[in-house]
């Protein structure tokens, strides 16, 4: 896959391609010093900080003989997060669902 400013590595692949060469999510955990709670969080599909991203992708490289080049990419999805707070309702008003979609028309 090209890969520019709209592309990231697919995590939930890279190791699923780990856990394929018969190395468990323990064994990366134990491998790499990131908690297993961490690597099932990028299962689900978060995101790794740089360095742990770093240290699963060397990882990768190793389980699986291939370059860096040939990492699994896929596309970034930009999404709103709309956090619901107190503050929220005081900038909004009483209904802040209208509103943002409303600002959010005006802005794209």
């Amino acid at each position: 896959m090209r890969r520019d400013a709209q592309t990231t590595v697919d995590w939930f692949q890279l190791i699923w391609d780990i856990v394929q060469r018969e190395i468990s999510v323990l064994r990366i955990a134990q491998t790499t010093g990131i908690p297993e709670s961490a690597i099932r969080g990028y299962i689900a599909g978060a995101h790794p900080a740089h360095w742990r991203g770093e240290l699963l992708i060397n990882q990768w490289i190793i389980a699986t003989g291939r370059t860096r080049e040939e990492l699994p990419m896929e596309t970034l999805r930009q999404t709103i997060r709309v956090v619901h707070s107190p503050k929220t309702k005081k900038f909004f008003g009483g209904d802040k669902g209208a509103a943002l979609a409303a600002a959010w028309r005006n802005r794209v």
